[in-house]
């Protein structure tokens, strides 16, 4: 579960794309530029028509600067302080990073302060990657948890920091209804509480809150550019990988590189790139916030229910992944965090296997096979030894009427769901938590 991270408290960023900010790297950098003369071309800002060419003449650690030259002066000196970008090649790859200009040098020489970072110079607005139809990455966007919008759609392009979003579905949340998608209906949007990227070609599902910043239509549809926020070091690293998957050359860390003056009679070690790796257990088991929240649990005077809600293992088998994203939300932001997701009878299995289950709450119909069919098949394979079992009802069923008489299923909750009036004191009751 990914969705702690949108109940988090503000914290500082970390960086969206990966970035070297070790200052012995950065003087190693600048070295290497110096001792292979590499052209180095510069910009007043980013998106600056003209560039100019230059090279590092100098690094000086002591003072914290380096200097360069050039070809051409630019017909105005920037003023002490104002940030240059600058961008470089280093063993096949392409970096950037920005300094501010302190003092005019020598001859056609300027001296710039040492960078505090550099990045890979593919930034967000270049490295997009598209989607075929054949590796359809699908996203589920709720406005709020409670009520606002529910989206659902194809991930038409992704980077590191946004997504570009093919609108296939709209409800209203509250009144569980679909609603036309048109431009109108997002104008008054702009915070995003959920965003879940799900099928990610080699990828878990990612979760992280978000904003709406355009929306477009054109013949082929409705599309929304929504920016990503609330990221995680894993999630970034996972979406960074996806990326350099589809777009070779997008370096996924940074060649190592010696310092001038270092003494060592070996040759050179061949060039080291980080591996981003999943986290490990010790990594997944409690983050500060999950430390802070069970601290605050334990202040709370209501600390056995919330406690016992947390320990609840629930298993959703739900197939419409909009209906299932806003249902998920709901039991998160009641205190349940053991939750479990499956679109099938296949998934169920697996996931009734390597957890114990307290409760499954399944639709009337998933796919081709009904919820009792579901439910008797979990039953006889041993999967379901004293689960409490609740169906999602669409539209009355005499079988299913049996079965709650009869005791096969515990709870029948119609659509739309009532989650305060009807579905969270039944499944407190049934759960023992109350």
């Amino acid at each position: 579960m990914a969705l702690i991270g949108i109940f988090k408290k503000n914290e500082p960023k970390p960086d969206r794309e990966p970035t070297l900010r070790d200052r012995e790297q950065i003087l190693a950098y600048l070295e290497e530029l110096f001792r292979v003369r590499a052209e180095i071309a510069t910009k007043t800002s980013e998106d600056a028509d003209i560039t100019y060419m230059v090279k590092v003449e100098a690094v000086n650690e002591e003072k914290g600067s380096f200097t360069i030259s050039m070809q051409n002066r630019p017909p105005r000196e920037p003023l002490p302080g104002t940030p240059i970008h600058f961008f470089f090649t280093m063993d096949g790859l392409r970096f950037r990073t920005q300094a501010r200009f302190l003092a005019r040098g020598g001859y056609m020489q300027s001296e710039f302060a040492l960078p505090e970072a550099i990045l890979h110079a593919e930034r967000r607005g270049n490295v997009r990657v598209r989607f075929t139809p054949r590796e359809p990455v699908k996203a589920v966007v709720l406005e709020g948890l409670f009520d606002g919008l529910g989206i659902s759609g194809q991930v038409v392009n992704l980077s590191t920091g946004g997504i570009n979003l093919r609108v296939d579905r709209v409800i209203d949340i509250r009144k569980d209804r679909r609603v036309k998608a048109n431009p109108e209906l997002f104008k008054s949007i702009s915070k995003l509480a959920l965003i879940r990227l799900q099928d990610l070609p080699q990828a878990p599902n990612l979760e992280c809150s978000g904003l709406l910043r355009h929306v477009s239509s054109r013949n082929d549809g409705l599309f929304l550019g929504i920016e990503l926020d609330s990221l995680g070091s894993f999630e970034t690293q996972a979406l960074t990988q996806v990326i350099a998957r589809k777009v070779p050359g997008f370096g996924v860390g940074f060649p190592r590189k010696r310092r001038r003056g270092e003494i060592d009679t070996d040759l050179e070690a061949p060039t080291e790139v980080e591996e981003i790796l999943p986290p490990t257990e010790a990594e997944e088991a409690l983050e500060d916030s999950e430390i802070q929240d069970l601290r605050e649990i334990v202040q709370s005077p209501n600390r056995i229910a919330l406690l016992r809600r947390r320990s609840r293992h629930i298993l959703l088998v739900v197939s419409d992944e909009l209906e299932r994203a806003v249902l998920l939300g709901t039991l998160y932001a009641d205190g349940y965090r053991n939750i479990h997701e499956a679109t099938g009878l296949v998934q169920a299995m697996n996931l009734a296997h390597r957890h114990p289950l307290d409760a499954i709450i399944v639709d009337q119909q998933v796919g081709r096979i009904s919820a009792l069919d579901m439910i008797q098949n979990l039953r006889t394979a041993g999967r379901l030894t004293s689960a409490k079992v609740i169906v999602l009802k669409a539209n009355e069923d005499v079988k299913l009427k049996v079965a709650e008489k009869v005791g096969g299923v515990d709870l029948t909750v119609s659509h739309p769901v009532d989650f305060d009036g009807v579905l969270k004191p039944e499944l407190e009751r049934l759960l023992g938590i109350t």
